[in-house]
This record gives C-alpha cells, sequence and structure tokens, in this order.
C-alpha cells in the first residue's frame, strides 16, 4: 500500500500499489486536486461537487473475470452540451493490467483500453472500424468534464475530453469509445454489462441489495399474514353462504294451462340468498310471465318480479335472472304465472330453470388481497427513499417502525375489508333484485348470428 497526504487537508488516502504511474490525486476528504511528481503533491485545484450516485469507495477489493482488482479512482463526469451525468471507475492490479467501469441513468458498461493505432486510419478518415473481426459504425459524439473526483488518476482530471462511441453492427453490447484529451487519443473496447451483474461487483451495492430483501422479506410475511387474516374473516363473517348448491329442471304445461309450478327444494340455514336463471318458452307470441317463490309451510310468497318474454321464431326463449333475498330454512316451490298479451291464447308453456343457493363472491377477497400488496409496495418504496433500510432489518423492527404505521394501516385494510363485505359481499346485506336477460327481443331483424342460450338443465331443449 501507498500514502497519499493531502498537500490541503492533511488527510492521508491508503491506496493499492500498482507499477503504473498515476499523474493525478483528488482527495476524498477535501476534493482537491493534485499533480503527482515523484510521489510529491502539488495543488492545482479543488472540485466543488461531491461524487453523484457512488457504487464503491477508493481501494475497494473487486473481483473480476477471476482476477482481483482495486479501485484506485472514481469521477463523475458531466456532458457539456446535455449535461447528463455518469460515473468512471478506474480499477487496477498490482501488474498494472487496468480497466474501467462505467454507469449512468440508461447504461452500465466495463471499458478495456487496447492501441489506438489499430483503428486510427479509420477514425482519421471517417469510415467504419474493424476490430476483432467485427465492424463498428459511429453512433455519437460528445464533449464531457470531470465535476468530481476522488482518489488516482492517470492523466489530467482537469481536462476536458472529446469522446467518440461505435457500435457494433452484429452485438449490440458491444461498443469502442475514442477519446481524446490533452492532444492525446485513447481507444476502448466497451461492454455493455446488465445492471444486477454491474451491481453485483461492489460491495456497498451487495450489502444494499442484501438489506433491500431482507426489508422486502419482513413486508411480504406481513402483508400474507394480513391477507390470510383477511381471508379467514371472509369464511367467518359468511360463514353460513360461503357454500352453495343448486337445483335444476325443465317443467312444461299445455291445453292452455297458465301456471306452472316446479318441485319442492330445500334451503339449509337462515338469512340465504337464492338465485334464480331460467329461460320461459312460448309458442306463438310476446306474453307476461310472473314469479312468486312459496314457502310451502308458511305459505309466504316472495314475489320475483313480472317479465314480457318477447317471442321470436328462432329459438322461442327469453332468458332472466331473479334474486331472492334473506330467505330462512325450510321447503320451497316456484310459481310461474303466464298472462297473455292479446286474445290469441299460446298452446305450450315451458320454464328451464336453475336455482343457486348460497355462495359468495370472492372479488372483494381478490381486490383486498391485491391492495395488500400494493399497500407493502408503497411501504417499502417510503422505507427505501427515507433511507431506513437498515432500521427495519427485522420483522419486529418493521412492526415498530415509525410509531408502528404498518399496523395502523393493517388495521385500516381490515375496517375496510369488513364494511365493503358487508355492503357488497354479505347475503344479510342482500337486495332482491331482477334482471331481464332476453336472448333475443322482439326488435330482431338483422343477419347476425343467432344467439343460443345455455340451458339449465340437463333435459332442456336449447343446446
Amino acid at each position: 500500500m501507498r500514502n497519499y497526504r493531502c498537500p490541503i487537508c492533511s488527510k492521508i488516502t491508503e491506496l493499492p500499489l500498482t507499477k503504473l504511474h498515476p499523474k493525478t490525486f483528488s482527495c476524498p476528504s477535501c476534493l482537491t486536486i493534485s499533480k503527482i511528481n515523484n510521489y510529491e503533491l502539488k495543488f492545482i485545484g479543488q472540485f466543488k461537487e461531491e461524487i453523484e450516485n457512488n457504487y464503491t469507495f477508493i481501494g475497494e477489493k473487486i473481483i473480476f473475470q477471476s482476477k482481483t482488482y482495486h479501485v484506485v479512482g472514481i469521477s463523475t463526469k458531466r456532458d457539456t452540451s446535455t449535461h447528463e451525468k455518469w460515473n468512471e471507475y478506474i480499477v487496477v492490479d498490482y501488474d498494472g493490467d487496468l480497466f474501467f467501469l462505467s454507469h449512468g441513468s440508461d447504461f452500465n458498461s466495463y471499458l478495456k483500453e487496447f492501441p489506438f493505432k489499430e483503428i486510427e486510419n479509420a477514425v482519421t478518415n471517417g469510415r467504419p472500424l474493424s476490430y476483432k473481426t467485427n465492424t463498428y459504425k459511429f453512433d455519437f459524439h460528445q464533449y464531457a468534464e470531470t465535476i468530481s473526483a476522488q482518489g488516482l488518476f492517470f492523466n489530467n482530471i482537469k481536462s476536458q475530453a472529446f469522446l467518440r462511441t461505435y457500435y457494433n453492427e452484429t452485438n449490440d453490447n458491444q461498443f469502442i469509445s475514442v477519446e481524446e484529451y490533452d492532444k492525446k487519443t485513447e481507444a476502448f473496447e466497451g461492454n455493455y454489462i446488465n445492471s444486477y451483474t454491474f451491481k453485483s461487483l461492489f460491495e456497498k451495492q451487495r450489502e444494499q441489495r442484501y438489506l433491500k430483501n431482507n426489508v422486502i422479506k419482513n413486508i411480504v410475511l406481513f402483508f400474507a399474514i394480513l391477507s390470510f387474516i383477511l381471508g379467514i374473516l371472509h369464511y367467518v363473517v359468511n360463514y353460513n353462504n360461503v357454500n352453495s348448491y343448486s337445483y335444476d329442471s325443465y317443467i312444461t304445461r299445455n291445453n292452455f294451462v297458465k301456471e306452472i309450478v316446479s318441485d319442492s327444494f330445500k334451503i339449509k340455514g337462515n338469512d340465504q340468498k337464492l338465485k334464480l336463471d331460467f329461460i320461459s318458452e312460448v309458442d306463438k307470441k310476446d306474453i307476461n310471465v310472473i314469479v312468486s317463490l312459496v314457502n310451502e309451510k308458511t305459505n309466504e310468497h316472495f314475489n320475483g318480479g313480472s317479465f314480457i318474454h318477447f317471442f321470436n321464431s328462432k329459438n322461442l326463449a327469453s332468458g332472466n335472472q331473479i334474486t331472492f333475498c334473506l330467505l330462512n330454512e325450510g321447503d320451497y316451490h316456484l310459481v310461474f304465472t303466464f298472462n297473455e298479451i292479446g286474445t290469441e291464447l299460446n298452446k305450450n308453456y315451458a320454464i328451464d330453470y336453475k336455482i343457486t343457493v348460497g355462495g359468495v363472491s370472492l372479488i372483494n377477497l381478490y381486490i383486498f388481497i391485491g391492495i395488500c400488496f400494493f399497500a407493502g409496495y408503497i411501504y417499502f418504496e417510503g422505507i427505501k427513499n427515507n433511507l431506513k433500510i437498515k432500521e427495519t432489518q427485522t420483522f419486529n423492527a418493521l412492526l415498530s417502525y415509525n410509531n408502528k404505521t404498518i399496523l395502523f394501516l393493517a388495521a385500516g385494510i381490515i375496517v375496510a375489508f369488513l364494511i365493503s363485505n358487508y355492503y357488497f359481499v354479505s347475503n344479510k346485506n342482500c337486495n332482491s333484485n331482477l334482471e331481464n336477460k332476453s336472448l333475443e327481443n322482439a326488435t330482431y331483424t338483422g343477419s347476425r348470428s343467432h344467439f343460443i342460450y345455455q340451458t339449465y338443465s340437463n333435459s332442456g331443449s336449447h343446446k
């Protein structure tokens, strides 16, 4: 190791030895720039800005391609035209094997110098570059200045550089960078690296990823437990209607009988919801269909409403749906009464129906489970943005963080879930309703394909 003492603040920076000869040193403490002459430092300036978005630190050990290197220089560059910024890290081993790692807002790259003479003629004449059997074409150029730096540099860090970038015609991940400064030109073979692999080279980024993963696991665990609680609550508050069962049949009457009575069926338990889906059939014309549900023990009638069946010659069918609410346990049957419109009577009436008792929708539960994990994501972003990653490494620390905010958040989600369950899911807040689902109305005249309604019973006529 070799020590470099800043001529301004006198802080000592210890850096690994290398056979290369650095020309400039920038103090990590006060950002003083010094010229190096026989390892003596002479003040030549000072940076006013700090390194931005720094992934590493001076002297960090980097394992790359099974070799050990050290970071000896860190700098932030800025395009003099667009003011876009990026960082460059000089990585070197004892024998002087040197390369650069660079990252900006939309790239991460590795650059290795090669002799400029190999492409000098092509660069000078403005032709595509040929290097290692690959062809590179000019992409863009820019002027760059160093606005902050720390450590050792093998050029004058204060010099402005003219950069030209050439892209590989056949491989988007490869490029060549030609850099000109102080009347000297250097060439670098570059490779773009994905963000995960690039950040894995640096200890701070690996640690940050580990710490973030711990927080993510804690948050996922918390909101998974919360989702499990919501699932239990869903089944507890809807215990008498969670399961559903159904009856279906095809009933018919003729000889001008205007009333059809269904077979008896049982409702188990109180406060039940019953949904009736049915298709009415007549053979000639429009007709009114009145539906009633009858409790056979009490003879209580529940009016399901009146429907107009629109006759059509295609399939003679019209479909409807009725919901009955807060029904108590007992034996029931349905009554379908047909009122003729006009004087011409129909000879045949039929009902194809399906009764579904109980059953609650899971949509509300799924929505709140989604809300849980969205809330978890927002909560994690809040912790990350407030730089509290290290303070929430354990599950208990997460619960206690920020005055136990996450517990109040969970309580709010549970209360909102129970309220929405009552109003939109629970059969105890069921609203009786009817819905006309006519398969085809009386105005059908077009040539569009005929809609066939799925039969409710096995013996129904509409397939």
